[in-house]
């Protein structure tokens, strides 16, 4: 096997992973590299784009966060037949829980409008079907 930066190589399979490795070879350098998957996406039975698949951008990582809002725009504009918004919420029965906190904090410095769950029980106003025993937490909703 030669490690010349030209040969071809074919990966099979366009989702995060085939993708990915894509993605990694050609900042490697290599220039000749070919992508096939046996549909266009989003393919319905897809490990990474299927329809039991969550679009959030609720990351205290703010990279994380930038990638899922922009995963969002492509869903929302080319792929909007396949794609319901259903809103996300955040609950931690730690106060003032670091994760959650900064999550918050990517979010809104983005942008984003949050509605604060002092008492996670609050849910149900939004999501009445919510029957999970949310008393002592507190949380958050993105409606996005």
């Amino acid at each position: 096997m030669t490690d010349a930066k030209t040969d071809s190589i074919l990966i099979v399979g366009a989702g995060v992973f085939g993708l990915s490795t894509a993605l990694e070879l050609n900042k490697r350098g290599y220039t000749d590299i070919t992508v096939v998957d046996r549909f266009v996406p989003p393919s319905a039975d897809g490990s990474s784009v299927d329809i039991s698949r969550i679009i959030r951008s609720d990351y205290a990582d703010p990279i994380y966060s930038q990638m899922a809002r922009e995963a969002y725009n492509g869903w929302t504009t080319e792929y909007k037949d396949q794609f319901f918004e259903s809103g996300f919420a955040l609950f931690s029965e730690t106060p003032k829980n670091t994760y959650m906190e900064g999550s918050k904090a990517v979010i809104r410095a983005a942008g984003g409008k949050l509605d604060d769950l002092h008492d996670a029980m609050d849910i149900r106003k939004l999501y009445p079907s919510v029957q999970a025993e949310l008393s002592g937490m507190s949380g958050y909703h993105n409606p996005r």
